[in-house]
Order: structure tokens, then sequence, then C-alpha cells
């Protein structure tokens, strides 16, 4: 069985393939963070919400990759996918779920 690493900036786009890899793909292991869509601080709460919501925790390893791209750029996506990344689909969130998201992951 092939084993996939789905890395991602988690926008809106990648919760809707995190769910299809979900459904479509046994072997998701781990999942990588980065900045584009959201700064990788919200990325990474992100990624780690959806694995909690989707019911792998036990699974998918989430590691936090890059802030910025290696020559200092940066620039998000935060006026077309929400403060949050989601739409502002965490803003009526269960604090539960959004503390689950605060936890420390280990950097790639």
């Amino acid at each position: 069985m092939p084993l996939y690493h789905i890395d991602t900036d988690m926008g809106v786009d990648d919760g809707l393939a995190l769910l299809v890899a979900d459904r479509l793909l046994s072997g998701v292991h781990a999942l990588s963070t980065v900045f584009g869509n959201v700064p990788v601080e919200i990325a990474t709460r992100n990624a780690l919400i959806f694995r909690e919501l989707l019911g792998r925790t036990a699974s998918w390893t989430v590691f936090r990759g890059a802030a910025g791209a290696c020559d200092g750029f940066c620039r998000d996506a935060r006026r077309v996918h929400g403060e949050d990344g989601l739409g502002g689909a965490t803003l009526g969130m269960d604090p539960v779920l959004l503390r689950i998201g605060a936890q420390e992951v280990p950097m790639l």
C-alpha cells in the first residue's frame, strides 16, 4: 500500500482536498503545513482541527513547515480564504477543537 504525505497551506480548498483524500486514500500518514493561503501557524491549527474532525489523530502526524519563502517573500490569501483560512468556519467552533488546534507540532 502506498503511503501519502500531504503538504498543504490549509485554506478552504485544502480542507476539501483532505476530506477527499480521507475517503479515497487509505495510506495518508502525514500532513505538513506551510505559509500560503494563511500564515503557517493558522495552517497548522486548521490541519490539526481537520485531523480531529476526521478521526485521524492516531494515524496522521502533522508537521509545521515553512513560514515564508527562502528569499523572504511571504504574502497570504486571507482576503480570499478569510482570517482563519476557512471562510470564517472556525468562528463558531467548539472551543475544545480550537484548543486541539493550538497544540505544538514538530517542525520539518
